[in-house]
């Protein structure tokens, strides 16, 4: 198990459960740090923590609890880390990176591959900064689906420009679709095949392994 500790309002680790009970015995933590692991719902005092009671409390006399107090403990606990804004953050950086990266597709006529690499990356930062500090699986795998939909916005953005130049050289009678046009984004979806290529395949799992990267905790 590896446990994340909130000292003097700094977020540290993740260590291994040993390397705890170590840090708490010799006193460089104290068992009533808030710590954090992966499938607990908050931030809670460390000796709290089953896993770390098993075997047994620290030996050694854990610092006075005084610098913890039942004021600083929400305060702590409120910059936890949250699925949710981890999703929006990655959303966010998803749709602003994919329209750029449409808009420089427009803008230069070629589709600059190693560019999805930059919209996975953005994805990653998205998720662990919104989220507060997100780490683990769940983080990752939001990061790298939503760096799939920035790569998607991208492609659409294009598809939707050069779509609607078309029809407008086709004449003033041909009706233009709105982009949110559900018909249209069916269009594009059927079409998708013949839009993407092994070079496309290649970027996007580039893209996809930089957007896991960055919210992995350094595990």
């Amino acid at each position: 198990m590896q446990i994340h500790i909130h000292k003097d309002g700094n977020q540290m680790g993740p260590f291994p459960l040993d390397s705890v009970r170590e840090m708490v015995r010799t006193g460089s933590l104290a068992d009533t740090d808030l710590a954090w692991h992966e499938g607990a719902a908050d931030w809670a005092p460390l000796n709290t923590i089953p896993a770390y009671n098993a075997a047994g409390p620290a030996v050694a006399a854990a610092r006075p609890v005084d610098s913890l107090t039942a004021q600083s403990i929400p305060q702590r606990a409120e910059r936890s880390p949250s699925i949710p804004l981890g999703i929006l953050g990655g959303l966010l950086a998803a749709i602003a990176g994919g329209a750029l990266w449409g808009f420089i597709i427009i803008l230069t006529n070629f589709e600059i591959g190693w560019l999805a690499i930059g919209i996975g990356a953005a994805c990653g930062w998205g998720v662990a900064f919104l989220s507060r500090g997100g780490f683990g699986l769940p983080y990752q795998a939001i990061a790298a689906l939503t760096s799939v939909f920035g790569i998607l916005i991208g492609k659409y953005v294009a598809f939707f420009h050069f779509l609607q130049k078309f029809l407008a050289e086709a004449g003033a009678g041909v009706t233009r679709p709105s982009p949110f046009s559900p018909d249209l984004i069916g269009l594009f979806f059927q079409n998708l095949g013949s839009m993407v290529g092994m070079f496309d395949a290649l970027w996007l799992i580039l893209a996809m392994s930089a957007a896991w990267r960055i919210p992995s905790g350094g595990e």
